[in-house]
């Protein structure tokens, strides 16, 4: 039964490549390695398309089932380009096919930066990255429109940075340019093309130079650095309040703080709330000493950031009594920094860590004392608070915390959420492990 159940599966995973064969849609050819379908595209002098798909992905299987099959999509595919279809992600039950392009994929996925699927790579016979594609397309005319932009020398990724790279600065390069390195994740260089558009800007303070600003400022040198530390109120009034704040604090945090908490650290966003440090903590901190170096640059921003990097530290090196009273310190005296993420970043990292009943009864009456519970307009956040009376050993208010947290779900229509809830539930009402 095993063995057929896999067998069944391999078969299915093998159709994703297939469909388009068999309804004279795009037709995949399989090499060894990358290497070997960049050799083909050079003789053949052919573009390349590569289909990074997962056997996970609901959209790529929508793909592979619903477009590629599609005549004109074949037409249009064959004749332009060689196409490869490779799987990004592991299982047990890889063949020797998939397996042989582990490494490889390994190289692509790091490289060209996918992160999401499906994906799609056009390259041109040298094997140059040209164009991308991130994310199912509704139907056949929109895939291949996009697509043409692969074969269209106006439209290259790699093209337009060529130029630019080369002195070509015209506005209607970078503006292309802006769009296209936001697709591409190459933020360093979207930065150091948003720093010369702007030069060109009469107004910067218009709602889209604004935006390009929000996006694209990643370092203190950069135009738009100044522009947000000096005229926050202003670029707020388009942006959305303590948007400038978010940005500055977050460089200077990462040119100053960081470096010195971590001896010579970095931080990178990894995406979707996810943030991976490098470098050592350093277990001597001098506060006295980081605000010296923060006054000496930035003297009106300088209390306000300290104080927002001591619960970071704090969590790093477990210390959750401080990291209970350095937050409620910036959040006194800064309270317009608490938004929602914040108190539910303070909320679970206590649940999380801490069996300290001081320290959670602490964070339940801090909890109950913020706007956003007293709104009830977040189940997440009503959930941990549950969790919190459930950790201190009051089952019978949590479990009233939990239906009011079903409630709010309810309201949203959030019912994915509210399933996690139930579960919550069952959980309390047996006395097992919540968090």
């Amino acid at each position: 039964m095993l063995k057929s159940s896999i067998t069944y599966f391999l078969l299915f995973l093998l159709s994703i490549q297939s469909f388009a064969q068999d309804n004279q849609g795009i037709k995949f050819s399989q090499f060894k390695d990358w290497e070997s379908a960049k050799s083909e595209a050079k003789k053949s002098n052919k573009y390349i398309f590569l289909d990074a798909f997962t056997t996970w992905c609901g959209p790529c299987k929508m793909m592979a089932k619903d477009i590629f099959p599609q005549k004109n999509v074949g037409d249009f595919f064959n004749a332009n380009f060689i196409n490869v279809a490779i799987q990004f992600d592991k299982t047990k039950h890889d063949n020797a096919f998939i397996k042989a392009w582990y490494k490889d994929v390994e190289q692509l996925e790091k490289e060209f930066k996918i992160d999401s699927y499906p994906t799609y790579l056009f390259f041109n016979p040298n094997g140059e990255l040209v164009y991308r594609i991130t994310g199912a397309s509704e139907d056949a005319f929109t895939f291949i429109s996009k697509a043409e932009n692969a074969v269209n020398p106006e439209k290259q990724y790699h093209l337009f940075k060529t130029k630019f790279e080369k002195g070509v600065k015209n506005p209607i390069l970078l503006k292309q340019l802006l769009s296209t390195a936001k697709e591409e994740k190459d933020l360093l260089f979207l930065s150091k093309v948003a720093n010369e558009y702007l030069i060109f800007q009469k107004d910067i303070y218009t709602k889209e130079n604004l935006e390009i600003i929000k996006t694209a400022t990643v370092k203190s040198s950069d135009v738009g650095f100044n522009v947000l530390r000096f005229n926050s109120t202003k670029a707020d009034s388009m942006l959305g309040k303590g948007e400038s704040y978010k940005i500055v604090s977050n460089i200077i945090s990462n040119e100053i703080v960081i470096p010195y908490l971590r001896n010579g650290g970095t931080k990178t966003d990894l995406g979707g709330g996810m943030i991976r440090y490098s470098g050592e903590i350093n277990k001597n901190i001098d506060w006295d000493t980081l605000e010296s170096k923060l006054k000496s640059e930035y003297p009106e921003l300088s209390r306000k950031i300290l104080l927002a990097s001591k619960p970071i530290y704090y969590d790093w090196v477990k210390d959750y009594n401080k990291f209970c009273e350095s937050f409620i310190e910036f959040t006194d005296l800064y309270p317009e920094v608490l938004d929602d993420n914040l108190l539910r970043y303070y909320i679970w990292n206590i649940i999380k860590n801490s069996e300290d009943k001081t320290i959670l009864n602490n964070a339940i009456k801090f909890t109950t004392q913020t706007k956003f519970f007293k709104e009830k307009r977040s189940p997440i956040i009503q959930t941990g608070y549950a969790t919190l009376l459930y950790k201190i050993g009051n089952k019978v208010e949590s479990l009233l915390a939990v239906d009011e947290a079903i409630k709010i779900a309810k309201d949203l229509n959030q019912d994915s959420y509210i399933t996690r809830l139930e579960n919550l539930k069952i959980k309390i009402e047996k006395g097992e492990k919540a968090w």
